[in-house]
């Protein structure tokens, strides 16, 4: 509401203003006055905010002009917060936490995997040159599952905060032309292993944002010393004690 009021308050202004200099202008013994104006501007602000519904809470400062002229505040309701943390897959599956990254036209990715009782596996990190996000996204999915196939591992919980990545592979919307080969790929690996797909929220998916930027920052393929990492030994632990 806060916002609405203050971007429609500087076109009802010059509206207001405009039409009393046209009828100084044009209307003969017309008599300007300011306070006129004033309430003019006041009622058309009541009427189209009884008509406006926000989406986002004011500020209370405006609560308190607001309430001054006159004004009805409303507010959307308050949204429960959500407790985001990552989730343990199930027993004898492993979690493979991706993420992809774009800057400036350069992709990279990263991942994790972790047993069913949190435990350190594996991480690495990819550059793939240039690309898209999206593209990014993919890439690491196949880097993913391939890691898992080199470890016979075949058993995976896939956690993600891409729903777009979700979506794909879950194939309810259609792949762009430009990673279809890509896609085939990953179907052809799915197909020898168990696999099953979340979306996820990104402050639950942290480590892996980490090694995605990573590959961003290093320009290269690697890994993270998991003991010696002051950021990837900490988010581990925390998430392994948090389940």
């Amino acid at each position: 509401m806060e916002y609405f009021c203050c971007t429609i308050l500087r076109i009802l202004i010059l509206w207001e203003i405009w039409k009393e200099r046209c009828s100084r202008k044009y209307e003969e013994g017309y008599q300007w006055k300011i306070t006129e104006i004033i309430i003019k501007i006041r009622c058309w602000i009541i009427r189209l905010c009884e008509c406006y519904l926000p989406t986002r809470r004011s500020g209370l400062l405006f609560k308190q002009s607001a309430l001054v002229c006159g004004l009805q505040i409303k507010d959307p309701p308050l949204k429960a917060p959500i407790i985001v943390f990552w989730k343990r897959p199930n027993a004898d599956f492993v979690a493979l936490n991706i993420d992809g990254a774009s800057q400036e036209g350069i992709a990279a990715g990263g991942g994790l995997i972790r047993n069913h009782l949190g435990q350190h596996i594996v991480n690495f990190f990819s550059i793939y040159g240039e690309g898209t996000n999206n593209m990014a996204e993919t890439r690491e999915l196949y880097d993913g599952l391939q890691l898992c196939e080199d470890l016979c591992i075949d058993k995976v919980e896939i956690q993600t905060d891409s729903l777009l990545v979700v979506k794909w592979f879950m194939q309810t919307i259609e792949i762009p032309w430009s990673l279809q080969n890509w896609w085939k790929k990953i179907r052809l690996k799915a197909r020898f292993m168990n696999i099953q797909i979340f979306h996820v929220y990104r402050e639950g998916n942290k480590v892996a944002d980490f090694l995605s930027k990573k590959g961003l920052q290093l320009r290269c393929d690697g890994a993270s010393n998991y003991r010696t990492d002051m950021i990837i030994n900490p988010l581990v632990l925390f998430n392994k004690k948090l389940e």
